[in-house]
């Protein structure tokens, strides 16, 4: 509940604040961010020659975010806080000789971003990022495509994530930006409702995918 009552008082203070710096003669330097994001994780486990095991991690996400990019200077470079909210789902695929097991998860989170706006040339930013995210998701497991359990529990995660392959082009004439980014370090603490002990996870991966649509105003 905190989440969402604090992004309209966050967007408003995003409109203030653009609609001061036009008065000023600056850039328009508050932005709505739309995101879409892959990752994939693969193992391959060939040490019983007649049982190779194999698991792979599809992870497909969208998310809409607001922001403002803090002390602009006249080309667009500054330090960025966004706020947004996370949809997703993450499918976990087991395969031995024996059945196929696929879980499924669905998530919905939000996410609280720092960046830094780096001009590399004119209109390419380079544009590291520091996130921490809260997210919510609930498990389903089906097996040979018939499903198994639902649980209905809910898992609730809190991750930190380092992003610093990521850059960004925007143009004058124009008030929209595209943003890419490859792989990222991350680090997540999951809680499933009565299981009292977190699992943690660190991570590493450079199959990860982001591409995001950015609209400044």
């Amino acid at each position: 509940m905190k989440n969402k009552s604090f992004l309209p008082v966050l967007m408003a203070l995003c409109v203030l604040v653009s609609i001061s710096a036009k008065a000023q003669g600056s850039g328009p330097y508050a932005f709505v961010d739309g995101s879409f994001r892959y990752t994939s994780v693969s193992t391959r486990d060939g040490s019983e020659k007649n049982n190779i095991v194999s698991q792979d991690e599809f992870t497909i996400g969208a998310s809409l975010g607001l922001g403002y990019i803090v002390c602009p200077n006249n080309d667009g470079q500054g330090i960025s806080v966004e706020v947004g909210f996370v949809i997703g789902t993450k499918n976990n695929y087991y395969t031995n000789v024996n059945a196929k097991s696929d879980t499924k998860l669905k998530m919905l989170g939000a996410e609280l971003t720092f960046g830094y706006h780096l001009s590399v040339i004119p209109h390419l930013y380079y544009v590291p990022e520091l996130s921490v995210g809260f997210f919510n998701s609930e498990p389903s497991q089906y097996v040979e495509g018939y499903k198994q359990w639902h649980t209905g529990a809910t898992t609730h995660s809190i991750g930190v994530g380092l992003n610093l392959l990521n850059f960004e082009y925007r143009s004058n004439n124009t008030p929209l930006g595209v943003r890419f980014s490859m792989g990222g370090l991350s680090y997540l603490r999951s809680t499933e409702n009565n299981v009292p002990n977190p699992v943690h996870s660190f991570d590493f991966n450079l199959n990860s995918f982001t591409a995001s649509v950015i609209y400044y105003f």
